[in-house]
């Protein structure tokens, strides 16, 4: 795993965009560690979790797994998380089914389902008002896109 290599700055500037009506995400880095890199913050109008995916082929954003980052505006939370397509049924499932899922983490913590991406299994949940160390970040994220 390479450590020069850096997502933090792209993320810090997604969550600072998120809290905006803005939903251009052209000036987003398109790749990183070999994966394809996609950021939304909704189409028509704002999202109420934005996310950005990091896709290998033959996953897609539609229909796959990934990793993805999810913010939970509501909540201020940012998750890292092996991410299950909702759209269609991904042909493959992540090695690790046994981290807590998004709903179980939302109706544990909140007593409420989540709005979107219950399905979708947790990494890491960031307070978005107290990320930790630009290295954790970029390790966390290194680590699932190595998985």
């Amino acid at each position: 795993m390479r450590s020069d290599i850096s997502y933090y700055s792209q993320l810090t500037l997604f969550l600072k965009e998120a809290k905006t009506d803005n939903l251009k995400t052209r000036h987003y880095d398109s790749d990183y560690l070999g994966t394809e890199v996609k950021v939304s913050f909704g189409q028509g109008n704002t999202a109420r979790v934005p996310w950005i995916s990091f896709l290998k082929e033959p996953n897609k954003t539609s229909k796959g797994i990934y990793p993805v980052y999810l913010y939970y505006k509501e909540k201020d939370i940012l998750i890292l998380a092996y991410g299950v397509s909702e759209t269609s049924d991904p042909p493959f499932k992540w090695k690790d089914g046994d981290s807590q899922t998004i709903r179980e983490y939302f109706e544990k913590r909140y007593d409420e389902k989540p709005s979107r991406y219950g399905t979708s299994h947790i990494f890491e949940v960031y307070d978005v008002d107290r990320l930790p160390s630009k290295e954790k970040i970029d390790q966390d994220l290194n680590e699932i896109i190595d998985e």
